[in-house]
């Protein structure tokens, strides 16, 4: 049985690579050629923040985090920067987010809005804050086009459209 994925972009890469890994067959829809900038999944970063309090969200990243360090270790690249998140603002319930990314097994620390202004310097807080150290910054320009080519193994389908209809199918080789 096959696994449809449309989109080979952050997601659709990563999700393929790990299916691939556990030997799914994958086929892959995508609008756009690889590595296109129409999308959410280009540039240089995106935040990895762990500051949600839904136990299954969190269930989700408990397993994703460590298949960043996966993804370096396949590639011999630098992926994931962990350099902690600070979340503040009108923050309804820092507590219960922190309660929650303790229950699995996350580190988060609230800290006084002073307390805050005195660790980052630069920074001033009106409100409480919440410290996730465990989070960071994936390089996205780099972990992108890794997982896609740790696709080329698996030889995944490949099929590209023009809006919403189909114009050519063929393997992933020399894409990437």
């Amino acid at each position: 049985m096959s696994t449809l994925l449309s989109s080979v972009a952050g997601n659709g890469s990563a999700a393929a690579w790990q299916l691939s890994q556990r030997g799914r067959e994958v086929v892959l829809l995508e609008r756009f050629t690889p590595g296109h900038k129409e999308g959410a999944s280009h540039g240089a970063s995106r935040n990895l923040n762990l500051s949600y309090s839904e136990p299954n969200y969190l269930s989700l990243l408990q397993r994703a985090v460590p298949l960043w360090s996966e993804l370096e270790q396949e590639t011999g690249t630098s992926v994931f920067d962990e350099v902690g998140v600070v979340t503040h603002g009108a923050h309804p319930s820092l507590t219960g987010v922190r309660d929650a990314l303790d229950a699995h097994g996350f580190a988060a620390e609230i800290l006084s809005a002073e307390a805050a202004s005195e660790r980052w310097g630069g920074m001033r807080f009106e409100t409480d804050v919440l410290w996730t150290p465990q989070a960071g910054r994936l390089n996205a320009d780099v972990s992108v086009p890794r997982c896609r080519r740790l696709l080329l193994s698996a030889g995944p389908t490949f099929v590209t459209a023009s809006g919403s209809k189909a114009s050519a199918s063929r393997r992933m080789t020399g894409w990437w």
